[in-house]
């Protein structure tokens, strides 16, 4: 059975071409610059773009050849499948996910939808909302309303709260000072 090749496949559902972010311009004097337009002319079908997440923790991307449906990196041999090939927008090549210490190829998905179903079976809302990346911006601008509501609302109890004192305040010294005449101490000051 032939297997199909991707590698040059372009996906249907693109319309425009997207501005490649992760190559520098072309330079004349670059050896790479020279390296990669030699590899994307010529040898488009015998190398990959891979991702390779190293045991320390890091990732790094780089162009491997294929040889035999494998690719050498660091002295390990790793597998090529076909099946778990993505493209990638800015290489504008298809791509292989490794980890250094994993012959076989991964398949790098994030699991939206079992985090969707955990948060819904929460009863938190906001944190529905927070995690969507269309509504987190609305979200963020409705939270700093909301505060800032809240907050103007504690400062006119605040003003309510000094001016109960104040009234307060001087119903008692009224109250001080009519007690302090009824009881002639004022006699003595006005003679």
């Amino acid at each position: 059975m032939a297997k199909k090749n991707i590698i040059n496949q372009q996906p249907e559902l693109l319309e425009t071409k997207p501005i490649n972010l992760f190559t520098k311009k072309f330079s004349v004097f670059s050896i790479n610059s020279w390296k990669g337009l030699y590899i994307k002319k010529f040898k488009t079908n015998k190398v990959i773009y891979c991702n390779f997440e190293l045991n320390n923790g890091n990732h790094t991307t780089c162009i491997l050849p294929i040889e035999n449906g494998r690719v050498i990196f660091n002295n390990g041999t790793y597998l090529v499948d076909d099946a778990l090939k993505y493209y990638h927008l800015g290489f504008q090549e298809c791509m292989l996910d490794y980890h250094e210490g994993f012959s076989l190829p991964i398949k790098r998905k994030f699991p939206l939808n079992d985090i969707n179903i955990a948060i819904q079976s929460s009863n938190i809302h906001n944190i529905s909302y927070a995690t969507n990346p269309n509504v987190l911006r609305t979200f963020q601008i409705n939270d700093v309303v909301r505060s800032a509501i809240q907050a103007a609302g504690i400062t006119d109890f605040f003003k309510q709260v000094r001016l109960l004192v104040i009234i307060s305040a001087l119903a008692s010294v009224i109250s001080l000072l009519i007690l302090a005449q009824s009881e002639g101490y004022f006699k003595g000051i006005t003679g």
